[in-house]
């Protein structure tokens, strides 16, 4: 019985040649086994290498996988949202006019009680129901020129004060010299 055991092993020995190459290693590492621990840590460390390039392989093309697909997302829904906007009429600039509109009314209402000569010009920009109506790109020049309106109304006013402190600066300066 023991010599078919040994045949047998001496038999598939013969075939796997590999397993002969480890055994010669494993014997190999018990005679120098310095040598062989340092290769094992060389081997450790060089394989955590891989890993982690491999992970940080994985992750990076995730993650642009998925911010792909997040930005397709958002492309469809903005153009299905711009094209029902311009199908209806009805879209982001309306909802953003109206605020808008509320909000110039109320700097016009505090420029007004301010400055009583801006009391007629404010006139002219109250908005009607009308201009809700008209298509988004007339009301975003609409709004741009009421923008620029409150501005230069703004540096008007700006300017009338300073040329009040100018005048201010120069009586005080005349008064000076004639002293």
């Amino acid at each position: 019985m023991p010599n078919f055991i040994d045949s047998y092993i001496n038999d598939w020995l013969e075939q796997n040649p590999s397993i002969i190459k480890v055994f010669q290693v494993v014997a190999w590492v018990t005679n120098h086994p310095l040598i062989s621990l340092a290769i094992l840590l060389f081997s450790l460390v060089i394989i955590r290498k891989l890993v982690k390039g491999l992970d940080r392989l994985f992750e990076v093309t995730g993650l642009s996988i998925i911010k792909t697909i997040f930005n397709f997302i958002w492309g469809v829904i903005t153009g299905i949202l711009v094209t029902i906007g311009k199908l209806t009429g009805w879209g982001w600039t309306k909802l953003f006019a109206r605020e808008n509109q509320s909000t110039n009314q109320e700097a016009i209402a505090l420029e007004s009680s301010e400055n009583p000569i801006d009391i007629e010009a404010s006139s002219v920009v109250v908005e009607s129901e009308e201009t809700l109506l008209l298509e988004p790109a007339k009301i975003d020049k609409q709004q741009r020129l009421l923008e620029i309106q409150t501005r230069l109304e703004s540096i008007m006013k700006e300017q009338n004060d300073l040329l009040q402190e100018v005048a201010v600066l120069l009586t005080e300066n005349s008064s000076r010299i004639e002293n």
